[in-house]
């Protein structure tokens, strides 16, 4: 859930430039645990987390009630909260680039999976024109009926070398004939089998292609569109916030280390 707006700045509580001011231990506490993240973190990595849905913690969730402190620390406070404050226009910024960024990708992926659709339609049409332009149904029907001729002429052949009543130069010639048409079965089934097997391949591998280009052309339509013209717009927002968050940071950094002195 967004963290609600700061209901008062430390600006408005601030001490006066030239006051010497006790800052409150829980003012110092928050103030020393945002420069620790802004000494790990950088800027993206910062956005990136306060406006990653899954992260249930906030930047900001240690902020006490503004206190007294000296006026740049509490313009710097005022800041950084406003820039990296949950539902800020820098984090909108910052989440309409990234959308921006993953539908380009998305958008890529679709593009690849197009292409692969064609190669491997295209290769289908290759194979199908090498084999005669017989279809894969086609080869699969014709590799049955030689399996099913193979298999008669071996169950002839096991038939006549049990009976050799007509003699054995009759059974002879039998077994002869049968052979003959076995190894031509064989002959045409051995390629056949490989054509088959090939185009089987390139038509399942199509399938998953264009299984898969549908699921992905579906997240790429879910996506939202961001124009150019926005895209510059955040990019300059962020540019802007980027300058002016590191310029705070430097006057926290600096506030804690006299403090520390």
């Amino acid at each position: 859930m967004a963290t609600p707006p700061a209901t008062m700045t430390w600006s408005a509580a601030a001490a006066t430039e030239d006051k010497v001011v006790d800052v409150a231990p829980a003012a110092m506490e928050y103030i020393r645990h945002l420069v620790n993240n802004f000494k790990t973190k950088s800027f993206t990595v910062l956005c990136f987390e306060q406006n990653d849905k899954h992260n249930v913690t906030d930047l900001f969730e240690r902020r006490p009630e503004p206190t007294a402190v000296p006026a740049a620390v509490a313009r710097a406070l005022d800041a950084v909260e406003e820039i990296l404050m949950k539902g800020s226009p820098t984090l909108a910024a910052d989440e309409r680039l990234e959308a921006r960024v993953d539908r380009t990708h998305q958008a890529e992926m679709v593009g690849h999976l197009i292409e692969q659709v064609a190669y491997l339609d295209v290769k289908i049409k290759i194979a199908t024109a090498i084999g005669g332009g017989e279809t894969l149904d086609k080869k699969r029907r014709r590799l049955n009926a030689v399996r099913a001729a193979m298999a008669r002429s071996r169950a002839e052949l096991a038939a006549v070398s049990t009976a050799a009543d007509g003699g054995w130069e009759e059974a002879a010639a039998a077994v002869v004939s049968r052979l003959e048409r076995l190894n031509v079965a064989e002959e045409e089934e051995a390629p056949l089998a490989a054509a088959v097997e090939k185009m089987s391949g390139l038509k399942e591998e199509l399938e998953e292609a264009m299984a898969r280009l549908e699921d992905e052309q579906m997240k790429l339509d879910a996506m939202p569109k961001i124009g150019e013209s926005q895209g510059r717009e955040d990019e300059a927002t962020l540019s802007r916030a980027r300058g002016r968050f590191y310029l705070n940071d430097i006057v926290l950094e600096r506030f804690i280390e006299s403090a520390d002195a």
